[in-house]
């Protein structure tokens, strides 16, 4: 009888440690994620900040031959405006 209590035992602290472990690597993975969505955020607006004034430099052209390097979506003007990726 004691042995059966003694295995319980044995396998209810295992899946507590199981549980809280893996509690503990979800935060910390969601923690990573939330920081990476952050950095993108900060990557989007800085890239929004500079376009206008990039663009400036530059013909609807060769805006669309750039924006072609980097994307597999065609760029084209439609209303006036360049769309491009």
């Amino acid at each position: 009888m004691k042995w059966i209590i003694a295995v319980l035992l044995l396998l209810i602290v295992a899946s507590n440690l199981f549980w809280f472990f893996s509690r503990f690597d979800s935060a910390v993975t969601m923690a990573y994620q939330e920081q990476q969505i952050y950095e993108l955020d900060e990557t989007r607006k800085q890239l929004m900040a500079v376009l206008p004034e990039a663009a400036l430099a530059l013909n609807r052209e060769e805006i669309i031959a750039l924006s072609s390097k980097y994307s597999d979506q065609p760029g084209y003007i439609k209303n006036g405006c360049t769309w491009v990726g």
